[in-house]
C-alpha cells in the first residue's frame, strides 16, 4: 500500500501529548494517525456469522413489544 502526505491542523497541545505519546510508546506520529484512521468503521458495517444468520428472521413489520410478548408467553417469563 503506498502512502500519501496529509496536513493537519490540530491543537497545539494535542500535538505535544501525541508525540510524548509517540516517542513512550517506540512509534512516530504518522504511524498513531495511520493506525486511528484505519480503525474507523468502514460505511457498511461487517456483521458477525451468527448475526449474518439472524438477519431476516423476523418479518420487518414485527414489532420489538409484540415479540417480546410473544417470548414470554412461550417461555412462561
Amino acid at each position: 500500500m503506498s502512502a500519501t502526505k496529509l496536513t493537519l491542523l490540530v491543537e497545539k497541545e494535542i500535538v505535544e501529548h501525541a508525540k510524548r505519546y509517540s516517542e513512550q510508546h517506540g512509534t512516530s506520529l504518522s504511524r498513531l494517525v495511520s493506525q486511528a484512521l484505519a480503525h474507523l468503521p468502514t460505511a457498511e458495517p461487517t456483521l458477525s456469522p451468527a448475526v449474518s444468520r439472524l438477519v431476516g428472521l423476523l418479518p420487518a413489520n414485527t414489532s420489538l413489544e409484540e415479540h417480546r410478548a410473544y417470548l414470554s408467553k412461550k417461555h412462561a417469563l
